[in-house]
């Protein structure tokens, strides 16, 4: 499966043609109480344009998170990288 060899988790899958990954660390500290640091998680839509096609995007979230206690603080990043995007794309076509 392709999200297992880009070691992504699926957090959320709907029928109606989503999907969301659990956040993963791009850098930074994690001691399970407290952690800071820049993560990044995707968003796969699918949608049927035809008989035979369905087009696929992908959107990366990243953030930075500071997390004290359990309690998770997220502030949005902006990027213009889309590498993690494409190569997962990448992969989705090499998979079909």
């Amino acid at each position: 499966m392709v999200w297992q060899l880009h070691s992504w988790k699926i957090l959320l899958a709907n029928h109606g043609g989503w999907i969301n990954t659990e956040s993963r660390s791009v850098d930074g500290e994690d001691y399970g109480v407290y952690a800071k640091g820049t993560r990044h998680r995707l968003v796969v839509r699918l949608k049927a344009v035809g008989a035979n096609q369905t087009a696929v995007s992908v959107e990366r979230a990243l953030f930075n998170r500071e997390r004290i206690l359990w309690i998770d603080k997220d502030e949005q990043l902006s990027t213009t990288d889309q590498t993690v995007e494409k190569a997962v794309l990448t992969a989705i076509g090499k998979a079909l």
